[in-house]
């Protein structure tokens, strides 16, 4: 036979696949970064990045290729990331969809320009189902470079995010937030509005110095406090309260700084600092008197344990369903470790 005088055309692969097939690709393959790349070079793609069920933004993701030649500083880089993080969550949630977000996560700096990201969730959560979120609010700064000034300006602006989209907090599941001082009755408004909240991570955060933290939510579960200038932090309320990770506490020889009140299914509670003689010596029979917690973890980052000896006839009750315990210390500056 002669040879076949007929070519069927060529097509680009991106032409002949259906959006299943390209949403698999965004989800199993690519950074959402590379997607929101992707499609802003192809129109066929272009619609795509609003209907994937898990969204994924992280600041980080958007700095420089290394090997690109450009040179910025690092106040230059952080204006350029947070505003493509800030354009890629607006266009991102901009898209009609009927399709449900099952995972909604954003990572960001607290800029003033961040308010659009706030407005994006805002109209995600008014027109979409969003079965998780979180929000991951970060300082432009190192924690131990944050002067006062630094931390009320993060607290002022963090409450004007509140107060200008409260029902983008009301569906958080998730918040991260890093460096603010906030007022005395700043946080419980914050938990009163994030009523959805099951984590909550309180990073070098307080209310003033030695201020008081008095915590009562209906969903939290799981509560990390690391670095935070609060004298004292009390559960107050917390029913369905499991996992609690408290680090790097101020000093104080009159009171422990923390306290458990009505927390009746924490289970795992890992406790962290550097203890000096400023430090209370605490009592794990007064520590643990309102729980019976499942896992234990202590780590004393030095030489001096802050736990004092007891009986253990005292200790026997309140750690009856003990499974797991894990002991840290340092020891002329080497780690020692016992689980």
């Amino acid at each position: 036979m002669g040879e076949l005088l007929f070519h069927p055309p060529r097509t680009r692969p991106d032409a002949i696949a259906t959006d299943d097939v390209l949403l698999l690709i965004l989800d199993k393959v690519l950074l959402l970064r590379d997607a929101v790349r992707t499609s802003i070079l192809s129109r066929r793609w272009r619609h795509l990045p609003g209907l994937l069920s898990e969204i994924v933004l992280d600041v980080g993701d958007f700095e420089p290729e290394e090997d690109d030649g450009s040179k910025y500083t690092l106040e230059e880089l952080i204006m350029q990331t947070n505003a493509t993080v800030v354009e890629a969550t607006k266009s991102i949630l901009a898209h009609k969809s009927q399709c449900a977000i099952t995972y909604l996560s954003v990572r960001f700096y607290l800029r003033d320009e961040s308010i659009d990201i706030m407005r994006a969730v805002d109209g995600a959560m008014a027109n979409r189902e969003v079965v998780a979120a979180e929000l991951h609010f970060l300082p432009e700064m190192l924690d131990k470079y944050c002067e006062d000034d630094n931390m009320l300006a993060y607290g002022r602006r963090f409450m004007t995010f509140i107060d200008a989209y409260p029902r983008a907090f009301a569906g958080l599941t998730y918040l991260h937030v890093q460096s603010l001082r906030l007022g005395e009755s700043d946080i419980p408004n914050v938990l009163r509005t994030c009523n959805r909240l099951e984590y909550l991570s309180l990073q070098n955060c307080d209310a003033g110095f030695r201020s008081v933290l008095q915590i009562e939510h209906e969903q939290l579960v799981e509560l990390d406090i690391s670095s935070c200038g609060f004298e004292k932090v009390e559960l107050k309320w917390l029913p369905r309260h499991t996992h609690l990770a408290f680090r790097f506490w101020i000093d104080s020889r009159d009171h422990y700084p923390l306290y458990l009140d009505n927390v009746p299914k924490l289970w795992m509670l890992h406790l962290s600092n550097p203890g000096t003689t400023l430090h209370k010596t605490s009592k794990l029979s007064e520590l643990l008197s309102n729980v019976v917690i499942g896992e234990l973890a202590l780590n004393f980052l030095c030489e001096r344990i802050w736990i004092q000896p007891e009986r253990q006839k005292l200790l026997a009750p309140l750690l009856l369903n003990l499974q797991v315990t894990g002991i840290d210390l340092t020891v002329n500056g080497e780690r020692i470790g016992h689980k």
